[in-house]
């Protein structure tokens, strides 16, 4: 974060653009505006409100690829770590320009901020619960293989241009993780299987949605080391052994993964759950909620 607080650095990033050769004509002149005051502010007087603004104005303009890049060392210094739209937007912006120099050339801030990302899961307060979505087609297609007792096994159909980058409506801590596995990809398993093992609760929690999404969605982790150690029978094991850790999210959250990669033993496996659920209901709490597909994955019913 060094080069984040050098306001030489800043400036040599600045210097790279030509503001004036940008379009406006996807924003209104009130919004264009809005972005040139922006535009002429130096990176130490914008803070995590101007950053939403700006990467706003940058989306709706259509200008992710020209002006992404130059507002990133501001919205690394500040992340809006605490706002969700504005969250989807940063996510959005470093998975579209990932292959642009003056991007790569920021590298290791972006990765500190995306693991800092996962470190403090702020989005909802801060130590944000197990996130899990289930698509109504990932729903119906565990209920066959289910029903027709076939064995389970990570589907690795959507690609790095598809699937998870695009989706929204999931969670986004798990697209921050693979997000992070395609930027330092020689670190992916040996960051993964840390993750995994660790005591930390948030990177348990994390590694619990990567497996999930794997099972459900199909949102491919690469490189393909990655996938293929997602596949293997101790990714089960462990699942099993979190099934009785002290924080019901992450309880129930590797016993819903456990079910999708283990169809067969779904039986069993809801019954090693149903006391979390049950002790779940009765908390007066909203913090954890388990989506209505979920809820049925992990009880049958």
């Amino acid at each position: 974060m060094v080069r984040l607080a050098d306001p030489r650095a800043l400036e040599a990033h600045q210097a790279r653009f030509d503001l004036d050769r940008w379009p406006r004509e996807g924003l209104d002149p009130v919004d264009a505006r809005r972005l040139d005051a922006l535009l002429d502010r130096p990176y130490e007087s914008l803070d995590a409100r101007d950053v939403a603004h700006a990467l706003d104005l940058v989306e709706r303009g259509g200008l992710e690829g020209a002006l992404f890049p130059y507002f990133l060392p501001a919205a690394l210094r500040r992340p809006p770590y605490r706002d969700a739209l504005a969250s989807e937007r940063l996510l959005a912006g470093l998975f579209a320009t990932r292959g642009l120099r003056v991007v790569a050339d920021w590298g290791p801030e972006i990765e500190e901020a995306l693991l800092r990302w996962l470190v403090t899961r702020p989005l909802r307060g801060g130590d944000d619960p197990v996130d899990l979505w289930l698509s109504d087609a990932a729903a119906r297609r565990h209920e066959l293989e289910a029903a027709r007792r076939l064995p389970a096994r990570i589907r690795l159909r959507s690609s790095l241009g598809g699937g998870w980058a695009a989706a929204r409506e999931g969670p986004i801590y798990p697209r921050v993780a693979l997000l992070l596995f395609h930027a330092r990809p020689e670190r992916a398993v040996e960051r993964f299987l840390a993750w995994e093992a660790s005591e930390e609760r948030n990177l348990v929690r994390v590694a619990v949605e990567v497996l999930f999404h794997a099972a459900g969605e199909g949102w491919r982790p690469d490189p393909a080391a990655l996938a293929e150690a997602l596949d293997v029978p101790a990714r089960l094991a462990r699942l099993e052994d979190r099934i009785a850790h002290e924080e019901p999210d992450v309880a129930l959250g590797a016993a819903a993964t456990a079910i999708l990669l283990a169809p067969r033993r779904a039986r069993e496996l809801r019954a090693r759950a149903a006391p979390r659920l049950a002790a779940l209901d009765t908390l007066d709490s909203d913090r954890f909620v388990l989506p209505s597909r979920v809820r049925r994955l992990l009880t049958g019913a």
